[in-house]
């Protein structure tokens, strides 16, 4: 198999050009760009830098928060027959982004709610340990 066949096998996590682009009231800011990396097994990792760089972030988009909830939202789309979408969170103003985006995607009602027992009693369908709450037809 030689060394890199062996090399690839030890790589836990690897990351080559991470971007993340975020949308402000003048159009889309590139906050991380060109962000390479790899995690060995047994090896001990840590992102550092200053305040604003940008490493919680990038955590948070390789962890899939953001797209992960659009994602889902559409798989359940697929599966269900829904007649709503609620969604909440912890910034009602991002609930209410990926709510107006949503409803124009899936030509659903999708409204944000401010909580967790507001959301799950207007659905039929709560998703546990999520931020959703669906409606069947």
């Amino acid at each position: 198999m030689g060394d890199q066949g062996t090399e690839a096998l030890n790589t836990l996590l690897s990351v080559k050009g991470l971007r993340i682009l975020l949308p402000t009231a003048a159009g889309l800011v590139t906050v991380v760009d060109g962000v390479d990396y790899e995690v060995e097994a047994g090896q001990v990792f840590g992102i550092a830098g200053e305040s604003g760089s940008g490493k919680t972030i990038s955590v948070l988009a390789l962890l899939g928060y953001g797209e992960q909830a659009h994602t889902h939202a559409h798989a359940m789309s697929h599966v269900r027959r829904l007649s709503e979408i609620r969604i909440w969170g912890r910034s009602p103003q991002k609930a209410g982004v990926l709510a107006d985006t949503l409803r124009n995607e899936l030509s659903l009602p999708v409204g944000a709610t401010c909580s967790c027992s507001s959301a799950a009693r207007s659905g039929t369908c709560a998703a546990p340990r999520s931020r959703w709450s669906f409606r069947t037809r």
